[in-house]
């Protein structure tokens, strides 16, 4: 499948964007009352080019490209924590070297966390550039007004 696709509700029309409500699919499939997980429903909001025309109130489909969901996850979940053990794992090495009385544990935590921050920095600064050309999701089409 080279695609996803999600269906959402457009709130509010800003220019050429639309504000769309995706609300978010629950672990029991709706049946809240019937697991008693405690999951919330509750939606998320994205603003994307209104090229079809979508109006306050429609339910439109929103498509993207598998590949970029995928990249995504990747670069959001797995990323940082392999910066954390890297940054763990160097910074245990490093003060045991330089200060073999300090603790390593406590270091290799600070190292780790710090890498850490450093990572989600350097994502939020770049964030722009490394994603322009992925291909950002589309309202395709209009499915009720």
């Amino acid at each position: 499948m080279d695609k996803v696709a999600q269906t959402g509700i457009v709130r509010r029309i800003k220019g050429s964007s639309a504000e769309i409500e995706i609300t978010r699919g629950t672990a029991c499939g709706g049946q809240c009352s019937s697991c008693s997980g405690g999951c919330a429903g509750t939606g998320i909001i994205v603003s994307l080019h209104n090229g079809v025309g979508a109006k306050v109130g429609d339910i439109v489909r929103i498509e993207s490209r598998a590949s970029s969901v995928v990249g995504s996850a990747l670069v959001v979940y797995l990323l940082p924590i392999v910066m954390m053990i890297l940054g763990m794992t160097f910074g245990r090495a490093i003060m045991q070297k330089i200060y073999p009385s300090v603790s390593t544990d406590i270091a290799g935590l600070v190292f780790g966390f710090g890498a850490l921050l450093i990572f989600y920095y350097v994502l939020k600064t770049l964030d722009r550039r490394l994603f322009a050309n992925k291909k950002q999701p589309v309202i395709s089409k209009i499915l009720n007004r």
